[in-house]
């Protein structure tokens, strides 16, 4: 039905057929539901956005990388969460832009070669992006056509049918790195528990955001602790004649050869990576100097100049002494000794 001012609006008819004599004739009640129909709305938009909600946390579960996340998260909230379109945009910090990274719906060709600002003084900055990102909080545009905080976009949301937007900021470990932006159908889409629902899903994509941060610290570290530990062994093999590891069971792991061991090959014994050290023939020490050393390494304890004697190929007796570490993992369990030898 329509309204004298012209707006229209939903209407319940009941009819019902009354005969008088020989006569038929009928009534009518009419009952305007508008208020009825916007709760109905309200109450399919919650819904749905709970059912987005539900899918964004899913594909948290399931996905390992943000460049796997952001789309499906775009995706989630327009397929279940009855928004027109939806994207994901990180700021470059060099040039106080930002930069789209995963977009879905209807008119995505919007964010083609797009150049959205974070500063105050320039338009494409005053808009729901940029402004959730300069000010860290959530903008809501509650009639698109109408707000002149977005009337660079006006006509281009006007042919999208977009009637309600939304930028929630993003954050990573408390700082705000881009935006999540939404756009809905209906003007006044985002009541307060819409809100709610939105700004809970934001808080859990900076949960990601902050964990594949604290992963990539990880990997940064474990990169750091590498390098350290080639730099050791380079450090070590030069002072030192050879370099070597054990596992938890003291079996050599690795040893390195010297220049002169590596000439003097073809005189040696077979490789002794996988033996531990009183499993190779030697000379000395003898049992007992054996036993104390094999109780000090049960122990985790480090050693120095450890003296040894084996029977080379040639009938000669070959001297070292060999110096060790223990070493440990993170969490305080033993992963075995490396350390240094040298020929005396």
């Amino acid at each position: 039905a329509m309204r004298r001012n012209g707006e229209e609006f939903p209407i319940e008819l009941a009819i019902t057929p009354l005969k008088t004599g020989n006569s038929f004739h009928f009534t009518a009640f009419i009952a305007d539901i508008s208020e009825r129909k916007a709760d109905e709305t309200k109450i399919k938009r919650l819904t749905d956005l709970y059912a987005a909600l539900n899918q964004c946390r899913q594909a948290i579960v399931r996905c390992t990388s943000e460049d796997e996340l952001f789309p499906q998260i775009c995706r989630a909230v327009v397929q279940f969460g009855g928004m027109k379109m939806a994207w994901i945009g990180l700021l470059d910090e060099t040039s106080q832009r930002v930069k789209p990274v995963a977009w879905y719906g209807t008119g995505t060709d919007y964010l083609e070669g797009i150049q959205i600002s974070v500063k105050a003084d320039e338009p494409s900055g005053r808009g729901g992006a940029g402004t959730a990102i300069r000010e860290n909080r959530p903008v809501w545009i509650q009639d698109f056509q109408n707000d002149p905080r977005i009337a660079p976009w006006h006509e281009r949301g006007a042919r999208a049918g977009w009637r309600a937007t939304a930028a929630l900021p993003l954050l990573r470990q408390g700082k705000v790195i881009g935006t999540f932006s939404l756009y809905a159908g209906e003007v006044n889409a985002f009541d307060e528990v819409a809100r709610n629902l939105l700004m809970e899903m934001a808080r859990d994509i900076g949960h990601v955001l902050d964990s594949n941060s604290l992963q990539a610290e990880r990997k940064q570290a474990e990169e750091a602790l590498r390098e350290s530990e080639a730099r050791f062994r380079s450090l070590t093999e030069m002072s030192s004649d050879f370099y070597w590891e054990t596992d938890i069971e003291h079996r050599l792991t690795k040893r390195t050869e010297s220049q002169r061991e590596a000439f003097e090959l073809v005189f040696q014994q077979a490789p002794s990576v996988g033996l531990r050290r009183w499993e190779i023939p030697y000379l000395s020490p003898d049992e007992a100097g054996w036993q104390a050393h094999h109780a000090l390494l049960d122990a985790h304890l480090p050693f120095r100049n450890f003296e040894i004697s084996r029977p080379r190929a040639n009938g000669a007796v070959h001297h070292i002494a060999i110096s060790g570490d223990p070493v440990f993992d993170a969490a305080g369990h033993f992963k075995g000794y490396r350390g240094v030898g040298t020929d005396i």
